[in-house]
């Protein structure tokens, strides 16, 4: 996985990343109205200003679940089957995919932040949101995104590939006992070992991530 740090320079717009998406975003209008949920409208504005971790990661668990897990079905019109199937049948494509890439990237930067003593606590607050053993949702984040890697937009596999190098290298101390962040997560990437190791060892062998999860593994 190549490890991005935030703030650097990219050839796609701002140090931050976020212009990355602007035209993407404005296709489906989600720079103005977002997406309409159920108590809210997200707009890309309000996920980038998000400094709630339990908030975004709440995002990407139900993105992730729309994406990949329970996805609405395929248009069977007979009119339109042939332009779905070359364009928006890929999930890169899709509102929801940006909203992802939105909290994903809002998440990586909200980890990587050193100029703000608020944010100190954020390592272990992502941390322990991932490893809820009450959530299987938000256990199964990185798992999904590891193995649905090849389908993320360029920019949030940077992204996806910059939280688990966080993870795996913080020397903070946790909140909740005297054990780092890299140890803790070690801790949850165990418990999760076929789920998170296979496509890695996968993708390393033959050069992608298979999108078929664990068991795709030859």
């Amino acid at each position: 996985m190549a490890f991005h740090t935030p703030g650097s320079t990219n050839t796609s717009g701002n140090a931050d990343g976020s212009s990355a998406f602007g035209g993407w975003l404005g296709a489906f209008g989600l720079g103005v109205i977002g997406l309409n949920t159920e108590h809210n409208i997200e707009t890309a504005e309000s996920i980038e200003r998000c400094d709630d971790v339990q908030l975004l990661l709440n995002g990407i668990a139900k993105d992730l679940n729309v994406i990949y897990v329970n996805p609405p079905p395929a248009t069977t019109d007979i009119d339109t089957v042939e332009s779905s199937s070359s364009s928006s049948a890929q999930p890169a494509e899709s509102p929801q995919m940006a909203l992802l890439a939105l909290r994903l990237t809002r998440t990586k930067l909200l980890l990587y932040d050193k100029s703000d003593t608020k944010y100190n606590d954020v390592p272990s607050q992502v941390l322990s949101i991932l490893s809820s053993s009450s959530s299987q949702h938000h256990q199964n984040i990185i798992p999904l995104l590891l193995q649905h890697l090849n389908t993320l937009p360029f920019e949030s596999r940077k992204d996806v590939s910059s939280i688990v190098c966080f993870l795996l290298c913080c020397n903070t101390t946790s909140s909740k006992n005297n054990m780092t962040i890299s140890q803790e997560f070690a801790l949850y990437v165990q418990s999760k070992y076929e789920d998170i190791m296979n496509p890695i060892v996968y993708g390393y062998r033959f050069g992608l991530i298979s999108p078929l999860g664990p068991d795709s593994m030859v």
